[in-house]
C-alpha cells in the first residue's frame, strides 16, 4: 500500500473528512485531496503534520500491512 493510501485509509478510521484534516494542517480542501491521491510529495515536515493530526506516529506510515493490522 502506497503512502497516500494509507493517510487515506487511516483517516477514514479515525472518522475525519478531508474537510476536518485539511483545516488542521492549514491546507485547503483541494490540497489535501492531492496529497491524499499522491498527486503532492509530502515532506517530512508534512508528514509529520499529517502523522500528529491522525494521533499516529510517523513510522506508522512505513509498516508493512495495512493501518488495521498495525494499531
Amino acid at each position: 500500500m502506497k503512502l497516500h493510501e494509507k493517510i487515506r485509509q487511516l483517516r477514514l478510521q479515525r472518522g475525519y473528512s478531508q474537510e476536518n484534516l485539511a483545516e488542521a494542517l492549514g491546507l485547503s480542501t483541494t490540497a489535501y485531496g492531492d496529497l491524499e491521491r499522491g498527486k503532492t510529495e509530502l515532506t517530512v515536515s508534512r508528514l509529520e503534520q499529517v502523522a500528529a493530526a491522525l494521533g499516529t506516529p510517523v513510522l506508522h506510515f512505513f509498516q508493512e500491512g495495512t493501518p488495521e493490522a498495525e494499531q
